[in-house]
């Protein structure tokens, strides 16, 4: 009801039918900026976590070059509230002098089922004529033009259609990409497991080079050189330096989906500095494997 999904039986089930079928991909898209979370500990996704999520699925652009798109923001900030309340029709609007990423409680997290819902509930909402993540993959955006392009497409007409556009226009093209090695490596159990076991010390080093926004390129340059990751380029390149941060800018883009710069946020989620370090361990360890350079960049941290 909060969804305001239809209340016939028929409708009802074929809604459950439909988040049955893409569960699984709407779960993966959770954990990867949530984590696998422990028994009894805090574990959901924050305010930031939804506003890069909705960004990278082209939910909503929170930033296209140096515009801050404050009405995405403003969206993706009430949907939260309406997601952690239960209440999509009664979220709070911000006030002019809130920061829509900010005003929440930061000790606020979506459960996995309010997750879902919130993102079901960004398909819903979003502009109609927005490019998607799936054109934007099918080449159909022109992403260096003075803004995104429109396209002529009707919004969804029931919560059930805004389930389908989500899984298909939205997450399905974010999952694409995971299938490349190095992502993948990063996914596969070896990995995953490492990282929920060092969970602890990972999220103090975050916390430790990010700001208020998250983890901005040069917060994450320092931490790849304090993990002395860093020297096995500087000791043996002239131009070490500029190697390193190329190889950094890379990592951290890369942690973003790769989108071309005018879509590219300036700070990292914990979720995705994870990713972004572990990339780059693999690329400047040069180990055998990709998996046994992540492993032992997850050491040096």
């Amino acid at each position: 009801s909060d969804l305001k999904c239809p209340v016939s039986g028929t409708a009802s089930e074929a809604f459950r039918d439909e988040l049955r079928e893409c569960y699984g991909d709407l779960n993966a898209v959770f954990c990867l900026y949530a984590g696998l979370g422990r028994v009894g500990a805090p574990h959901g996704a924050t305010p930031r976590d939804l506003a890069h999520v909705a960004h990278a699925c082209r939910l909503a652009l929170v930033r296209y070059g140096a515009e801050d798109r404050r009405a995405d923001r403003d969206r993706v900030h009430r949907t939260f509230e309406g997601a952690r309340r239960g209440r999509f029709a009664e979220a709070k609007e911000c006030d002019d002098d809130d920061d829509a990423a900010t005003v929440t409680t930061p000790a606020a997290l979506l459960s996995r089922a309010e997750f879902v819902a919130a993102l079901i509930a960004l398909a819903r909402s979003a502009d109609p004529g927005a490019p998607t993540l799936l054109d934007e993959a099918q080449g159909d955006d022109d992403v260096h033009g003075e803004g995104p392009k429109k396209a002529t497409r009707p919004a969804p007409a029931s919560t059930i259609d805004a389930l389908e556009a989500l899984a298909t226009r939205h997450v399905a093209p974010l999952l694409a990409r995971r299938r490349e090695s190095v992502v993948a490596c990063f996914d596969g159990a070896a990995i995953q497991d490492a990282v929920f076991e060092r969970q602890a010390p990972l999220r103090r080093a975050f916390d430790h080079y990010a700001d208020g926004d998250g983890m901005t390129l040069a917060g994450f340059g320092s931490v790849v050189r304090a993990s002395s990751l860093g020297e096995l380029v500087l000791a043996d390149e002239e131009e070490g330096d500029q190697i390193l941060d190329d190889r950094c800018r890379a990592a951290f883009r890369g942690a973003q989906g790769a989108p071309e710069a005018v879509l590219a946020l300036d700070a990292l989620v914990f979720g995705e500095f994870l990713e972004a370090y572990c990339a780059a361990a693999a690329d400047l360890l040069g180990a055998e494997s990709c998996e046994r350079g992540m492993l032992l960049g997850l050491d040096l941290l």
